[in-house]
């Protein structure tokens, strides 16, 4: 959304794969970001604030949406301010999921960029609800040591798309998931947690030889 946009609605979207931002908003005010998917992207969800202005920035509703960062220098979340105002009178924030499963700590950062000195800093999930928002958003139950653990899938069709798992695969919220039907214009985003399939059971995960590896 670019500069001056307002009372807008961003529903439903999936965004993957961008060199910048998987959603971003400039100068823009009175917006909704809501149910959208952002894999892969520089930054997941920003907003840019550049000019000096009471409104732009402000009332920005970021919720319920996943933003998954891919590798270890990608953000989930990210507000930069070119001017001296506070980065948190974006807005508010909540019920999203905000994770990077390779290093699943500093993945939501707050920047100033004023004349005479500036300010940077990067949150965990933890100490950026200690700002009051986000008291009700997750991460991922899941951490890995390896990019190619996640896998992202879209269906562009106008069908039903099933995918068949060739392990064993988490969703992002701890669910063991051994079927997979992806809706027209959906995606989804699980993490791999052992290479072979194993059984599914009760929402009980037992490897084949009867182990027990997840209550």
């Amino acid at each position: 959304m670019d500069s001056v946009t307002r009372d807008k609605e961003i529903i439903g979207n999936t965004v993957a794969h961008c060199g910048a931002a998987g959603i971003r908003l400039h100068d823009s005010f009175d917006i909704l970001i809501t149910g959208n998917t952002l894999f892969n992207n520089t930054r997941g969800i920003q907003s840019v604030k550049g000019i000096n202005n009471v409104l732009y920035g402000r009332d920005i509703i970021v919720n319920n949406n996943i933003a998954v960062a891919k590798t270890s220098k990608q953000l989930a979340f990210h507000i930069y301010n070119y001017v001296s105002e506070s980065p948190l009178l974006f807005g508010s924030s909540d019920y999203n999921i905000y994770t990077r499963p390779i290093l699943d700590t500093l993945t939501i950062e707050t920047q100033t960029s004023a004349a005479g000195g500036g300010t940077n800093t990067k949150y965990t999930l933890e100490t950026w609800q200690t700002t009051g928002n986000d008291t009700h958003s997750t991460k991922s139950p899941t951490t890995i040591t390896n990019v190619n653990q996640i896998l992202f899938e879209y269906n562009s069709g106008l069908t039903n798309r099933t995918i068949q798992l060739n392990g064993t695969y988490k969703d992002l919220y701890g669910n063991y998931i051994d079927t997979v039907i992806i809706e027209p214009f959906k995606s989804i985003i699980l993490i791999n947690i052992y290479d072979k399939p194993i059984l599914i059971k009760n929402g009980k995960a037992i490897i084949k030889n009867g182990k027990l590896i997840s209550k």
